[in-house]
């Protein structure tokens, strides 16, 4: 009974760090939930990044377009005056005039202003350029980033997938555990009753051979009392028969004799 107490003990012992093993997978499952939401929530925090880079990009494209379109036009101007002033030159070397010489004075000064604006805009449009490439460098890093983010973001999924699984799986196993648990508790309640009842019944089993085993030591004492009575009456009775039986020889005597006589 002890031997299949202490197996009944160790079996409880058992369920109850399986038990506790399945409670801490259950935790990293709710763990692996919480990782997963907030790589959600970094996924939307990128995804919105790479939008505003993008459109930033798109901006500075427009931008960029709008600049090559006015350089081309400016340019367009300035070899058209230059154009002029060759001609205007070319004229005047054949026929000297005031007004022609104003003329070409007057485009050379728009040709000048007009370089002006082409080496401004160029400028412009360099550094727009160098944006473009910033924001296109920037939203290509945002891509990457997303790239890696949903990366992290599907092997989480699977983790989560994983996790519900094994989530299942536990409940199932603590649910089987406890009722394991359960079942290993009232059979230790049961043995643990039988065992006090039979200890009761041992104990009153032992009294009651205490009490007969007083009783019967009281009897044998009257017993050997008794017996010792008769063996002394015994012992009486034969020294009397002794007695008797001298006092029959020495009467048979005397009367053998009385015969003889």
């Amino acid at each position: 009974v002890q031997l299949e107490n202490e197996q009944m003990k160790n079996q409880l012992e058992a369920t109850r760090s399986d038990l506790n093993d399945t409670i801490q997978n259950l935790r990293r499952s709710e763990n692996l939930a919480d990782d997963l939401e907030k790589t959600s929530k970094d996924k939307e925090v990128l995804q919105k990044c790479l939008q505003e880079s993008r459109e930033k990009e798109d901006e500075q494209l427009r931008k960029v377009d709008t600049l090559e379109e006015l350089l081309q036009r400016l340019q367009q101007s300035v070899a058209k005056l230059e154009s002029e002033n060759m001609v205007l030159k070319r004229n005047s070397n054949a026929v000297a005039g005031t007004s022609r010489t104003s003329t070409i004075k007057d485009n050379s000064a728009k040709v000048q202003e007009l370089e002006a604006q082409v080496e401004k805009l160029e400028k412009q449009l360099e550094s727009l350029r160098q944006t473009v490439s910033s924001e296109r460098d920037a939203a290509r890093q945002a891509q990457r980033n997303l790239w890696k983010k949903e990366k992290e973001l599907s092997d989480a999924n699977l983790d989560k997938r994983i996790a519900v699984r094994e989530a299942k799986t536990a409940a199932e196993k603590i649910k089987s555990l406890q009722e394991e648990k359960q079942r290993l508790t009232e059979r230790l309640n049961k043995k643990y009753q039988e065992e006090e009842e039979k200890a009761k019944k041992l104990l009153v089993e032992l009294d009651s051979a205490k009490s007969s085993l007083a009783e019967i030591t009281k009897e044998s004492s009257r017993n050997k009392m008794q017996a010792d009575s008769a063996q002394r009456a015994l012992t009486q009775t034969n020294k009397q028969v002794e007695e008797l039986q001298s006092s029959s020889a020495a009467l048979r005597r005397e009367l053998d004799a009385a015969r003889k006589q």
